[in-house]
């Protein structure tokens, strides 16, 4: 199996990019392999690290105490590497400057108007030549995805493990 990571890490090779996003890190597994294997790169890490009540995927459930201990004990070896954000997506883009970011990864929310939302906030954030990209790119699972990534972009490249992006 091919790993969202791996994809997106072959589609951002011999960019020269340096700075990234990822939107929804949960665990911190793609970001671990993007430093690990881009020794350049820094990165953002947004994520809230708690359940979203009234969300529609709330993830109440989860324990995020040890999601989060679990992030940082990845990042450790890379932690100067790394701007840590602790907000939803709408609050910590307030944080960066459009046309910063040389690629952003979204993997939070998986409904349409949340993925478009998303979308819509970090797409300037990304530089011209840039690329904007996200997981679960699945019509079956996840059809909110597509829909959202489509309205948005006439013809996006997708990859293995659900992932899509736009080279912009």
């Amino acid at each position: 199996m091919i790993w969202r990571w791996e994809t997106i890490n072959k589609w951002i090779a011999g960019r020269g990019y340096v700075l990234g996003a990822e939107i929804g890190v949960k665990e911190g597994r793609f970001i671990e392999y993007m430093l690990a294997n881009n020794p350049e790169l820094s990165m953002y890490a947004v994520d809230p690290w708690e359940g979203q009540p009234g969300a529609k995927e709330d993830y109440l459930e989860w324990d995020w105490v040890d999601i989060y201990k679990a992030y940082r004990t990845r990042i450790r070896p890379h932690f100067n590497r790394v701007t840590e954000h602790r907000k939803y997506s709408k609050d910590a883009a307030k944080y960066i400057p459009d046309g910063l970011l040389d690629f952003v990864f979204i993997d939070a929310q998986h409904d349409y108007d949340s993925v478009l939302k998303d979308i819509d906030i970090w797409l300037p954030k990304v530089q011209n030549g840039g690329l904007i990209s996200g997981h679960d790119y699945n019509p079956d699972k996840f059809p909110g995805v597509c829909k959202a990534v489509h309205e948005r972009f006439l013809a996006p490249m997708t990859g293995e493990n659900d992932c899509w992006g736009v080279y912009l």
